[in-house]
């Protein structure tokens, strides 16, 4: 009974499954990205850091990566710079 127990309980805080995400939103294709990235122009630069302490931020992380909004929210956000 209580292997059961911790399985159904790891079930329910592992990460990737769906039930998390907003509404509306969908998981893309998993894109390998590096760990770090550094970017120079002119005078700006941007610099961006991948990191986690464990699998289960790891995890977290790459699916926050693959979430995809509506196309009617990329639709609108671009029209407005426009």
């Amino acid at each position: 009974m209580r292997i059961l127990l911790l399985v159904v309980g790891l079930g329910l805080i592992v990460p990737g499954d769906g039930a998390s995400q907003p509404a509306g939103y969908s998981e893309g294709p998993v894109a390998p990205l590096p760990d770090s990235l550094a970017e120079f122009r002119d005078d700006f630069s941007i610099r961006v850091s991948r990191a986690w302490a464990d699998d289960a931020q790891r995890e977290l992380i790459q699916t926050a990566e693959r979430l995809l909004p509506p196309e009617s929210l990329i639709e609108r956000a671009s029209t407005d710079f426009v």
